[in-house]
C-alpha cells in the first residue's frame, strides 16, 4: 500500500472514530439533561413528608457530575429554569440545596430576586452562601439594602460567613441605626470578616455600644485578635488582647485576652501569668494558673512557683497541679515546701506532685508521712513513694531499710513490693526475722511479690520458723505464689515436699501441707492423702484443708470418705465444704453426673 492510500485509510478511521465519540458524547449529554428534567418534573409538586426517592435520584446525578463541568452546567441550567417556574416550595428548597454543591455565578440572576422575598430568602442564601465569586457578593450587598427584619439578618449572617469585605461599611451603619437584633447580627458578621476595617469598626463599637451589643462587640473584637494570631500577626493581636485585658471588662473577656497574651508572647509569656498572680483579682488568677500548662517547655516557671506561699488555698492547689502537669523538676523545691503547708489539701496536692517531680531525696520525707501523717496523707505518700521515677530511687530505698526506725522500715518495705524491686529480696529475708512484728509481716508480704523460684528454699525456711499465726498465713501465701512462678507444674512442690520430710513440729507440718494443697502439684497428693490418717488431729485437719483447696476435682473421693468416717465434727464440716467446692470446679462430667455427686 502506497503512502497516499495509507494516509487516506488513517484519515477515514480518524473521522469515523471522532464521529462515534461525538455521537456518544451527545447521547450522554442528552441523557443527563433528559434525566435531570424528568426528575425535576417529578419533584415539581413535592411536599414535605412524601417519598424522597426522586430527590435521592437527583442528588445522585448531581454527585456524579462533580468532576464534569459540562454536566454540571447542564444540570444547573435545568435547575434554574425549575426555580423560575410555578413549583412547590419544598421542591425549590431541595434544588437550592443541590445548587449549593454545583452552583456557579451563572445562578446569581435567578437566585438574587429570591433573596428579597421573605418566602424564599433563606433557601436562596443557602445556595449563594457556598457559591464563590464577586457576583454573589454584589447580589448579597444589594439585597442587604432592600430588606429588613429577619430577611436582612439572614443576609447579614451570610455576608459574615463569606467574610465579605465589601459589606463592612454597610454593616457598620447597622450597628447604630437599626434594632438591637440587627445590630447584634452586624457585629457578629464583622467578627467573622475580621479584616482591618472590621477590626477598626469593632474597636469603636466596643467603646460606644451598650448591653448585649457591647458584649458581642467585645467578643467579636476578641475573635479578630485570635484570627490575627493564627495568621502570624502576633503584634497586632497582642495589642488587641492587651486592650481587652483591662480590668473594666468582665472575667470572660479578660480570661480570653490573657490566654491570647500568653500565647502570643513567646518566651515572655510567663511574665503575664506572674503579674496576674502578684497583683490581680482572685478570679482571674484561676485562668492564669490554668495557662501554665500551655507555656512552652523552654519557659522557666520557677519564679511562678515561688508565689505559692502568697496564694489562697484553692490557688495553691491549682498551681501545684499545673506545675506537676508540666513535669518541670526545677520547681521541685517549692513543691517540697508545700508538703508542710498548714492546709491538709495543699499538703496532699504537693505529695501527689512529688510523685512526678521528686527523686531519691524525697524517700525519707514520703516514708515518714506514710508512717506518721494524717490518714489521708498516708495513702497519698505511699502512692507517691511507689511512683517516684528517678533512676536511683530503688537502690536508695534498699540502702535505707536497715538504717531506718521500725515504722519507716515498714513503709520502705511496702514500697519494695509496690515498686517490684527484685534486688531487695536478700534484705527482706533478713527483715522478715526482725524483732518488730510489723516489719516481719510487711517483709513477707513484699517477698510474695518480688521473690523468684531460686528464693523458694529461703521462703520455706522462713515459713517453718515464723513467730506468729499472722506471719504463718502470710508466709504460706508467699510460698505458694513463688512456687507458681516455676514453669514446670510438676516441679512446683519439690522444695516443700523435701522440707516436709524433715520437719517435726506440728504447726510447721500443717503449714507445709496447706501450701501443698494450694500449689496443686500432683506429686503432693499422696502426702496429703497420708495426712488424712495421721494420729495428730491438727495434721489431719491440715490435710483436709489442703485437699479442699486443690485446683481440680481429683480429691473428691478422699473428702467424701472423710465426711462419712471422721469422728471429729469440725473435720467432717471442713471436708464437706471442700467436697462441695471441688464439685463446682470445671470438669468433663455431665450435669446429671454432677447432680448425683450432691445427693
Amino acid at each position: 500500500m502506497n503512502h497516499k492510500k495509507k494516509a487516506f485509510v488513517f484519515g477515514l478511521i480518524f473521522i469515523l472514530t471522532f464521529s462515534v465519540i461525538s455521537i456518544f458524547i451527545q447521547d450522554a449529554t442528552a441523557d443527563v439533561k433528559t434525566e435531570t428534567e424528568k426528575l425535576l418534573q417529578n419533584i415539581s409538586s413535592y411536599e414535605f413528608g412524601q417519598s424522597r426517592e426522586p430527590l435521592t435520584e437527583l442528588a445522585n446525578i448531581v454527585r456524579s457530575s462533580i468532576d464534569s463541568p459540562k454536566d454540571k452546567n447542564i444540570i444547573q441550567k435545568s435547575m434554574l429554569s425549575f426555580l423560575k417556574s410555578d413549583v412547590s416550595f419544598a421542591g425549590k428548597q431541595f434544588v437550592c440545596q443541590q445548587l449549593s454543591i454545583i452552583g456557579t455565578e451563572e445562578a446569581v440572576p435567578t437566585l438574587a430576586p429570591m433573596l428579597v422575598n421573605p418566602k424564599t430568602s433563606d433557601i436562596a442564601r443557602y445556595a449563594l452562601e457556598r457559591i464563590p465569586g464577586d457576583k454573589v457578593d454584589k447580589a448579597l450587598n444589594k439585597a442587604l439594602k432592600k430588606t429588613k427584619g429577619k430577611v436582612r439578618i439572614g443576609i447579614i449572617n451570610t455576608l459574615g460567613v463569606r467574610r465579605n469585605a465589601s459589606s463592612v461599611k454597610s454593616l457598620e451603619k447597622l450597628i447604630y441605626k437599626s434594632d438591637e437584633t440587627t445590630a447584634i447580627a452586624a457585629v457578629a458578621a464583622l467578627g467573622k470578616i475580621a479584616d482591618n476595617n472590621s477590626i477598626e469598626i469593632l474597636a469603636k463599637a466596643a467603646d460606644k455600644t451598650k448591653g448585649d451589643i457591647k458584649a458581642l462587640a467585645l467578643d467579636s473584637y476578641l475573635k479578630c485578635a485570635d484570627k490575627l494570631a493564627q495568621t502570624g500577626e502576633t503584634e497586632e493581636a497582642a495589642a488587641i488582647y492587651n486592650k481587652l485585658f483591662d480590668q473594666q471588662y468582665d472575667l470572660a473577656i479578660r480570661s480570653a485576652s490573657l490566654r491570647g497574651l500568653v500565647n502570643t508572647a513567646g518566651e515572655k509569656s510567663g511574665t503575664f501569668i506572674l503579674k496576674v498572680l502578684k497583683n490581680d483579682n482572685e478570679k482571674i488568677k484561676t485562668t492564669a494558673i490554668s495557662l501554665i500548662r500551655e507555656l512552652p517547655q523552654s519557659q522557666k516557671v520557677k519564679n511562678i512557683a515561688a508565689e505559692l506561699p502568697n496564694l489562697n488555698v484553692i490557688h495553691k492547689i491549682q498551681l501545684i497541679s499545673a506545675l506537676a502537669d508540666r513535669g518541670d523538676t526545677a520547681v521541685h523545691g517549692e513543691i517540697k515546701k508545700a508538703v508542710k503547708d498548714e492546709n491538709i489539701n495543699v499538703r496532699i496536692a504537693a505529695l501527689k506532685a512529688i510523685a512526678i517531680l521528686g527523686d531519691e531525696n524525697d524517700i525519707e520525707l514520703l516514708a515518714a508521712i506514710a508512717a506518721k501523717g494524717d490518714q489521708n496523707e498516708k495513702e497519698i505518700a505511699r502512692e507517691s513513694l511507689a511512683l517516684l521515677n528517678s533512676p536511683k530511687v530503688d537502690q536508695t530505698i534498699i540502702s535505707k531499710i536497715p538504717k531506718s526506725e521500725s515504722d519507716i522500715q515498714v513503709e520502705l518495705i511496702q514500697s519494695v513490693g509496690s515498686r517490684n524491686i527484685s534486688d531487695a529480696v536478700d534484705i527482706l529475708l533478713k527483715t522478715a526475722t526482725n524483732d518488730n512484728r510489723k516489719v516481719r509481716v510487711e517483709s513477707i508480704k513484699s517477698l510474695e511479690l518480688i521473690a523468684a523460684p531460686e528464693n523458694l528454699h529461703a521462703l520455706v525456711d522462713l515459713l517453718v520458723n515464723v513467730q506468729s499465726e499472722v506471719e504463718r498465713r502470710r508466709a504460706e501465701k508467699a510460698v505458694v505464689a513463688v512456687a507458681h512462678k516455676i514453669e514446670n507444674p510438676n516441679e512446683q512442690a519439690d522444695v516443700v515436699l523435701k522440707k516436709l520430710s524433715s520437719v517435726k513440729e506440728v504447726d510447721a507440718q500443717s503449714s507445709l501441707l496447706r501450701v501443698l494443697g494450694n500449689i496443686g502439684d500432683s506429686n503432693g497428693l499422696p502426702v496429703l492423702r497420708k495426712a488424712l490418717n495421721n494420729k495428730n488431729e491438727n495434721i489431719r485437719k491440715a490435710g483436709i484443708q489442703a485437699l479442699s483447696a486443690w485446683p481440680s476435682p481429683e480429691p473428691l473421693d478422699d473428702l467424701l470418705a472423710v465426711t462419712k468416717s471422721a469422728k471429729n465434727e469440725i473435720h467432717q464440716t471442713l471436708a464437706l465444704r471442700g467436697y462441695i467446692r471441688l464439685i463446682g470446679l470445671q470438669s468433663d462430667r455431665t450435669d446429671d453426673e454432677t447432680i448425683k455427686l450432691y445427693l
